[in-house]
């Protein structure tokens, strides 16, 4: 048997759901009895190390993370880091940028990601950025819980007249880049979450439905039940979001909505209409487009789009991955950094930042400031 010692920020939360917890438990459900997934529950040490195969870090950047891998590198155990996000370039309107954007957690973070024996990402682009400080980046896209969600019909019932978007205060900056568009969009819009009052106070009140967040697992229950015709989820074009997964798209696919989302690449894909990035016009357009089409013809597009999610993005076969990734580090032919030799955090740090600087450069290039509230653009290029 193979044991895997997880330790993560927060194992309930939907970002666990997605990319620690969630595949995790389900793998050693694959596994049949090869794998087993132990959480680590509290302060750790040598002796619960000692007893684990793997040790998996989920999203480290603290200085517990750092003694955590240098425990598995005297203890000779591989050690397997899981990203999700670019964090190192965190838009200055979501409020996590200043604790991320720390001297600390910066370091803390660059020198995980040199160090580790393997490091899993969502996207292209996210594997573009941090394959410059390790050799062994691997993509791992984010996946469907067919296991979980059997009550997805394979024909998903009439559409109601209704648009949803779902998220946090992270995500104002990308509403207001298409604020106007907002306003124009003629059907009912359900927020779910907390989304900017800013763009709320500019819109029809009787065309707005709000509804708070819930556990990651009745979300997908109700977004399924309420039967809308259109997703959206705008987003501002920069590093941060190019590197951002799709989970908006499988979450439409599931609830058997079009998604309305930028033109970005990893948004070009069967049942996702593409809007123009900060073009409020071309957002409101298209959120049209996708209401306008009937029932008949949204039910093949859907069903079509939903069965193609699946085939890329199902947990069946997206979970291939990690047992391949597992049978690697098991055969113990790593090249592994000393995590106690500091300096190869600052390298990576070194590295990562000169990355983000040519961005900044091309991003102030492209940036015409067309239709973006000045405030969303000051805080991207800052």
């Amino acid at each position: 048997m193979i044991k895997i010692y997880v330790i993560t920020p927060d194992p309930a939360d939907g970002n666990s759901f997605w990319r620690c917890m969630g595949p995790l438990t389900y793998l050693a459900k694959q596994s049949q009895g090869e794998i087993e997934i132990t959480l680590c529950s509290s302060k750790y040490s040598w002796v619960d190390f000692s007893q684990y195969d793997i040790i998996f870090l989920h999203r480290p950047c603290t200085r517990d993370s750092q003694i955590a891998m240098q425990i598995a590198y005297n203890l000779g155990k591989p050690v397997w880091v899981d990203y999700d996000d670019m964090l190192f370039q965190i838009p200055g309107w979501n409020p996590h940028a200043e604790l991320y954007h720390s001297k600390e957690f910066q370091l803390n973070m660059a020198h995980s990601l040199a160090c580790a024996d393997v490091v899993t990402v969502t996207t292209a682009e996210l594997y573009n950025q941090y394959s410059k400080i390790n050799d062994n980046v691997v993509i791992v896209p984010n996946a469907y819980r067919s296991d979980i969600f059997t009550y997805r019909s394979e024909t998903p019932p009439p559409r109601q007249d209704l648009a949803i978007w779902r998220g946090s205060n992270t995500h104002d900056g990308d509403l207001m880049s298409v604020k106007d568009g907002f306003k124009k969009i003629q059907h009912k819009t359900m927020f779910m979450g907390n989304p900017s009052w800013m763009l709320l106070s500019g819109m029809d009140k009787t065309r707005i439905d709000l509804r708070r967040a819930a556990d990651v697992i009745l979300y997908f229950n109700f977004i399924y039940e309420q039967k809308p015709k259109v997703f959206v989820f705008p987003l501002y074009d920069c590093l941060f979001n190019r590197c951002k997964s799709n989970i908006a798209y499988i979450e439409a696919m599931h609830a058997g909505a079009i998604c309305v989302a930028p033109d970005l690449p990893e948004w070009k894909r069967e049942g996702i209409f593409n809007y123009t990035p900060h073009n409020s016009d071309s957002f409101a357009e298209v959120v049209e487009q996708a209401f306008q089409i009937s029932e008949q013809d949204h039910q093949n597009l859907i069903q079509s789009a939903f069965h193609a999610m699946k085939e890329s993005y199902d947990i069946k076969y997206v979970n291939d991955i990690r047992m391949q990734i597992v049978e690697h580090l098991m055969n113990g032919k790593r090249v592994k950094k000393n995590p106690f030799d500091q300096v190869q955090g600052l390298k990576a740090l070194a590295i990562i930042q000169g990355s983000i600087n040519q961005v900044n450069v091309q991003e102030q290039r492209e940036v015409t400031g067309g239709g973006i509230p000045r405030e969303v653009l000051e805080s991207i290029l800052r």
